[in-house]
C-alpha cells in the first residue's frame, strides 16, 4: 500500500524514483546501505561501538599524533638531505642509510595513523547513515499517511464534496484543506530528497576513504620491506672494517667513472632517436595530457640543465627528476599498456635506470618511470591514468630518492641493447612539461 502511494507521489510531485524507493520500500534500503556494511581492515570492534562524540575524539587524537609525526618526518628528511652527499666514505654511507631508515620508520607510523583515522571516519559515516535511515523511515510513514488523506479526498466527486458541506464557504475550506495536504506532501518529499542526497554523498565519501585506506595499507607494507632492505645494506657496510676505507673510496671513484660512460652511451642512443621525431606524430601540447606521476619537488628539469652541463657527457637530461621520499606512490601518467619493466641494477649496479617501467600510451607518447624501489605492474599489463604502478626509490644511478620521468615520441621508442646495462629504454625524448 505504501509503495503504491509513493509511486503516486513520484508521478504527481516529480520526486526521483530512487528517493521514493528509499522512503517506501523496506527491501530497497538494505541494498543501498549494503555498500557501507562491510568492515574495513582499519575498523575494529572498538570503532564500531563508539558514539559520535567518541569517534570525533579518536579522529582528533589521530590528527594530533599525525601532526607530531609529520614534524619529525620533516626533520628526518632534513637530516637525509644532509647525508645524501656523504656516500664517498663508509661512515657517510652508514649515516645516509640510518637517516633513510629513520625516515621510513616515521613514514610507517604516519601510514598506520592514517589507516586508523580513516577507519574511525568510516565508522562515523556508518553512524550518520544509520541515523539518516531512521529519519527516512519516519518520513516515509508521514508521507504515506498524508497520501492516504489526499487519495480519499480526491476519490470523491466534486458534487459529493459540495453536497457533503453545509455551505459554500465550507466547500471552499475543503478545497483549501486538500491544497494544504498536497503542500505538506511536497515539503515532506523535498526533505526526503535531501536525505537521499546526504546518504549518497556519505556513501561516496566512504568509498573514497576505503580506497585511500587500502592504498595506505599497501604503502605501509612496502615501506616495511624497504626498511628491511636498508637495514641489510647498513649491516653490509658496517661489516667492512676501517682498513677497507681506501678500497671503498676507490670503488666509489670507479663507479663514478663507469656512471659517466653509461650516461654518455645513453645520451648517444637517445640523441640519434631524438633526430627521428616527427612532430606530426605528437599530440598537441597542453596541460593535462599527462598527469604528474608523483607528488614531490622538481629537482632537475628537462634538457640542457645546469647539472647536465657538468654531470653528463652529453650535457643533456632526457627527462625530469622529481624528488620524493623513499616509498612515495608513483602513478601512471595516462592510460596505456606496460611495454617494458626491468631492473638494470642486475646488470650494472647503480649505473643506469635501476628498476624501471615503460608505458605506451594511446596518444602517441611513451613514458618511462625510473629508479623505483618497487614495481607493481609487469610488461603486458593494461594501466589507467592515475593507477598506482610503483614506489619511489634510489635504484640505479641516483644520488637520492627520486623519480626520473621521461616522455618519448612512441614511434621512436624501443628496448635496445647496451654495453653493460642489459636491455635499455631508448627513444626520442620530448619535454614532459609540454604535456603535464
Amino acid at each position: 500500500m505504501q509503495w503504491s502511494y509513493a509511486k503516486r507521489a513520484a508521478t504527481v510531485f516529480g520526486l526521483s524514483a530512487l528517493a521514493i524507493g528509499i522512503a517506501a520500500s523496506p527491501q530497497y534500503v538494505p541494498a543501498l546501505f549494503g555498500a557501507l556494511s562491510g568492515a574495513t581492515a582499519a575498523q575494529s570492534a572498538l570503532a564500531q561501538s563508539l558514539t559520535k562524540e567518541q569517534l570525533e575524539a579518536q579522529i582528533n587524537d589521530r590528527n594530533s599524533k599525525l601532526r607530531e609525526v609529520q614534524l619529525k618526518l620533516d626533520a628526518a628528511r632534513g637530516r637525509l638531505n644532509t647525508t645524501s652527499g656523504q656516500r664517498k666514505t663508509l661512515q657517510g654511507e652508514v649515516n645516509r642509510l640510518e637517516a633513510q631508515i629513520d625516515e621510513l620508520e616515521l613514514g610507517i607510523r604516519e601510514d598506520e595513523l592514517m589507516v586508523e583515522r580513516l577507519g574511525f571516519e568510516i565508522s562515523a559515516l556508518n553512524n550518520d547513515v544509520t541515523s539518516l535511515r531512521s529519519r527516512m523511515k519516519d518520513k516515509q510513514g508521514t508521507i504515506a499517511a498524508l497520501l492516504v488523506q489526499v487519495q480519499k479526498t480526491e476519490a470523491q466527486s466534486p458534487l459529493i464534496k459540495l453536497l457533503s458541506t453545509d455551505t459554500l464557504s465550507d466547500s471552499v475550506l475543503t478545497a483549501h484543506s486538500i491544497a494544504a495536504l498536497q503542500d505538506r506532501v511536497r515539503v515532506d518529499l523535498a526533505e526526503l530528497r535531501d536525505f537521499q542526497n546526504q546518504v549518497l554523498g556519505k556513501i561516496d565519501s566512504s568509498s573514497e576513504k576505503r580506497a585511500e585506506a587500502e592504498q595506505r595499507a599497501l604503502s605501509l607494507s612496502t615501506k616495511k620491506e624497504l626498511v628491511a632492505d636498508q637495514q641489510a645494506s647498513r649491516a653490509q657496510v658496517l661489516a667492512r672494517t676501517k682498513s677497507e676505507e681506501a678500497v671503498y673510496q676507490a670503488q666509489v671513484a670507479a663507479l663514478a667513472a663507469e656512471q659517466k660512460k653509461i650516461a654518455a652511451e645513453m645520451e648517444a642512443l637517445d640523441a640519434a632517436l631524438r633526430a627521428q621525431i616527427n612532430k606530426a606524430n605528437l599530440p598537441t601540447s597542453g596541460k593535462g595530457t599527462l598527469v604528474m606521476p608523483v607528488a614531490g619537488r622538481i629537482s632537475q628539469g628537462y634538457g640542457a640543465t645546469s647539472f647536465a652541463q657538468t654531470g653528463y657527457a652529453g650535457k643533456w637530461h632526457n627527462g625530469i627528476d622529481i624528488a620524493a621520499p623513499l616509498g612515495t606512490p608513483i602513478y601512471a601518467a595516462a592510460d596505456g599498456t606496460v611495454s617494458a619493466a626491468g631492473n638494470q641494477d642486475a646488470y650494472c649496479p647503480r649505473g643506469a635506470y635501476g628498476r624501471f617501467t615503460v608505458i605506451s600510451h594511446t596518444n602517441g607518447l611513451t613514458s618511462l618511470y625510473a629508479h623505483q624501489s618497487k614495481q607493481l605492474v609487469a610488461a603486458g599489463s593494461t594501466v589507467t591514468r592515475g593507477q598506482l604502478i610503483g614506489y619511489v626509490g634510489a635504484t640505479g644511478y641516483a644520488t637520492g630518492p627520486h623519480l626520473h620521468f621521461t616522455v618519448y615520441s612512441s614511434p621512436t621508442f624501443k628496448m635496445g641493447g647496451s654495453r653493460v646495462c642489459g636491455p635499455m629504454p631508448q627513444g626520442g625524448d620530448v619535454n614532459p612539461f609540454n604535456y603535464l
